[in-house]
C-alpha cells in the first residue's frame, strides 16, 4: 500500500495535480476544496488532493498514516457546520454507514471534527461513476456489461434494506465503479432507517430530498409513503437507472409523479433489447408501489432471467478454468456449464496446466486463480508467448488486487472476480468477456 501512496506523491508539483481517479465523478483539483494539501486530519489522515464537491461539503483524497492506505474524507464546509441541522444530517449519514457492511456499499471508516467542520472518513474507491460511464458512450451499455453492473447494484441497495436503511437517492452518479468493474453504492445523504419509531439523530424525514427523475413518485405525494413500501421507492430508482443503462435513455417521456408521464417503448429505445426485459424494467418503474417488484432481489433475479434467455443461442464455446482448490474449481465449472450449456468446460490443477492446453487448441476463456501470485505469473508469462487468437482471460482471487490494474491488463488480464466464488458473480464477468463470441 506504502506504494501506491508514495506513487500519488511522486506525480506532484507545484504544476500539477495527481492523476487520481475521482470518486465522486469529478476531475480532481486543487481548487475545489478548501482544505490545502499537506493537511494532517485528526492526527491521522493527510489530505492528498480533491475528489469532489458538493452541496454541504467537499471530499477530498487522504492517507492514512497509520494504517498505511488512500481513503476519501468528505468535509462540511464552514458555512454548514455551523447549522445544528446540517451536522446532525452528516451524523446521520455516518451512522447509516455504520450499520452497513457489504462490499457493495461505501464503508465508514471514523467519524472526525476539524476546526468545529465535522467530517467522515469513507473507503477510497478508484474508478469512476455510473453516470460517467453512461455518458461517455454514443449508445446504451451492451446487455452483458449493463447487467454485470446492475445485479450487483441490487444485492449492495439490498444489503441497507436487510440493514434496516433506505438509501432515498439512487442515481448514476452515486453509484462508484472501480477498474475491476465493481460496483459500490455511495452517498448516503439523505438515507433514512425503516425503523417504526427511530431514535435520534434520525427523524422521520418528510421532504422530497432527491433527484426528480429517479424519484418514486410516492414520494412526492402529500401524504408520504406506507412504511411497508418505503423500500420500494428505492426500487424505482434501480427500475430508472436501469432503464437508462439498457437504453440509453429515462423511461419517461414527461415529467413523472402523482400519475404523471408516459412510459416509454423501452424497445424501440434499442432494438437489441430482448422482449424479456421490457416487463421486468416496465414492473420496477411501475407508478404504483403496491404493485411494483416487491425488493432489490427481486428484480436482479429477473433481470438475470432474461439475461439468461438472451444466452440462449450462441456458438460453441472452449471455457478452461484453473483453481488448485479442487472445491472452488468444480464449482466454477458448475457455474459457467450451467450458464453456457453449449460450451466445452474443462478444469485444470494448476494454472500452467490450463495455459498450456490453451494453447495446444483454441479457447475463448480461461479462468485463473489468483491467489497465489506466482503461480498466476507462470500462466501469464506461457500465455504472452502464445499467437494470435489468445482468449480473454479472467482472474479470481482476493490476491490479485496487490498487483497494479494497468500492470495485469498489460499481461492479457481483462477481468476480475473475488473470492469466496459468487456464481452469478463469475457467471455475470463471463458473459461481459465472451460477448463478442456468440
Amino acid at each position: 500500500m506504502r506504494g501506491r501512496v508514495d506513487e500519488v506523491w511522486a506525480r506532484r508539483s507545484d504544476d500539477t495535480v495527481p492523476a487520481v481517479p475521482s470518486v465522486m465523478g469529478s476531475p480532481p483539483s486543487r481548487s475545489m476544496h478548501p482544505i490545502p494539501a499537506g493537511t494532517l486530519l485528526g492526527g491521522q489522515y493527510r489530505v492528498l488532493d480533491g475528489l469532489g464537491r458538493g452541496a454541504m461539503g467537499v471530499v477530498v483524497l487522504a492517507s492514512d498514516e497509520r494504517l498505511d492506505r488512500l481513503v476519501a474524507i468528505k468535509i462540511m464546509l464552514p458555512q454548514y457546520a455551523a447549522d445544528p441541522r446540517s451536522r446532525k444530517r452528516l451524523l446521520a449519514e455516518a451512522r447509516a454507514m455504520a450499520r452497513i457492511r457489504h462490499r457493495h456499499v461505501i464503508e465508514i471508516h471514523a467519524f472526525g471534527e476539524l476546526q468545529g467542520a465535522p467530517f467522515l472518513v469513507m473507503e477510497y474507491v478508484p474508478g469512476t461513476t455510473l453516470d460517467r460511464i453512461i455518458g461517455q458512450r454514443a449508445e446504451p451499455l451492451g446487455v452483458d456489461e449493463g447487467i454485470n453492473l446492475l445485479e450487483q447494484l441490487c444485492r449492495g441497495v439490498a444489503a441497507m434494506h436487510a440493514s434496516g436503511i433506505v438509501h432515498r437517492d439512487l442515481k448514476p452518479s452515486n453509484v462508484l465503479v472501480d477498474p475491476w468493474s465493481r460496483v459500490v453504492v455511495a452517498d448516503l445523504g439523505v438515507a433514512r432507517p425503516l425503523d417504526p419509531e427511530p431514535p435520534e439523530p434520525f427523524q422521520e424525514d418528510t421532504s422530497t430530498s432527491g433527484t426528480p427523475a429517479y424519484m418514486a413518485p410516492e414520494r412526492l405525494a402529500p401524504s408520504g409513503t406506507h412504511p411497508r413500501l418505503r423500500t420500494r421507492g428505492d426500487v424505482y430508482s434501480l427500475g430508472v437507472i436501469a432503464c437508462q443503462v439498457l437504453t440509453g435513455q429515462l423511461p419517461y417521456s414527461g415529467p413523472v409523479g402523482l400519475g404523471v408521464g408516459e412510459l416509454r417503448p423501452l424497445r424501440r429505445l434499442n432494438p437489441l433489447l430482448l422482449p424479456a426485459f421490457e416487463p421486468v424494467l416496465a414492473a420496477a418503474v411501475n407508478e404504483d408501489p403496491t404493485v411494483r417488484t416487491p425488493n432489490p432481489l427481486a428484480f436482479r433475479a429477473q433481470l438475470l432471467e432474461a439475461a439468461h434467455l438472451a444466452w440462449n443461442h450462441h456458438r460453441n464455446l472452449r471455457i478452461a478454468v484453473a483453481d488448485v482448490d479442487k472445491a472452488h474449481r468444480d464449482l466454477m465449472c458448475m457455474a459457467l456449464a450451467r450458464a453456457f450449456p453449449r460450451a466445452a468446460v474443462a478444469g485444470h490443477g494448476r494454472g500452467d496446466e490450463a495455459a498450456a492446453a490453451v494453447i495446444r487448441e483454441q479457447t475463448d476463456l480461461l479462468v485463473l486463480d489468483g491467489t497465489t501470485e506466482s503461480e498466476l505469473t507462470v500462466a501469464l508469462d506461457l500465455l504472452q508467448r502464445t499467437g494470435s487468437p489468445r482468449p480473454k482471460v479472467l482472474v479470481v482471487g482476493s490476491s490479485v488486487r496487490n498487483s497494479g490494474f494497468s500492470e495485469l491488463t498489460d499481461r492479457g488480464v481483462n477481468g476480475f472476480v473475488d473470492k469466496p466464488i459468487e456464481p452469478t458473480r463469475l457467471v455475470c464477468q463471463a458473459r461481459v468477456l465472451l460477448s463478442g463470441a456468440r
